[in-house]
């Protein structure tokens, strides 16, 4: 009886809950072009940590503890570099890392 007189749970909407979409190829070439200070066709830890500062990192601390985190997992043949390739899945992986989500929208 009691259950009767409860509302029903709370979902959250669809948009909270389904993955983001797919960004295409040239989205994320533009993308990389943009952090790729000296159009090298790589991002090194450097031009990483600038990203992350220019995004949302706060501290000096966060922001290289983060970038070595991402370039360790990110640089998948080694090189100390991070290609197209390797940027691409490394934004798929965590987005809101390299892309943060506008607060107040």
């Amino acid at each position: 009886m009691l259950a009767a007189c409860l509302p029903p749970p709370l979902t959250p909407p669809p948009s909270l809950t389904a993955p983001p979409p797919r960004r295409s190829l040239s989205a994320w070439h533009r993308s990389f072009r943009i952090f790729d200070d000296d159009h090298n066709g790589f991002l090194t830890e450097e031009e990483l940590i600038q990203m992350l500062k220019a995004n949302h990192m706060t501290t000096e601390a966060n922001v290289l503890k983060k970038a070595k985190t991402i370039m360790k997992q990110a640089d998948v043949d080694g090189d100390g570099h991070i290609n197209l390739e390797e940027f691409v899945v490394i934004s798929e992986k965590f987005p809101n890392i390299l892309f943060p989500p506008n607060v107040g929208d």
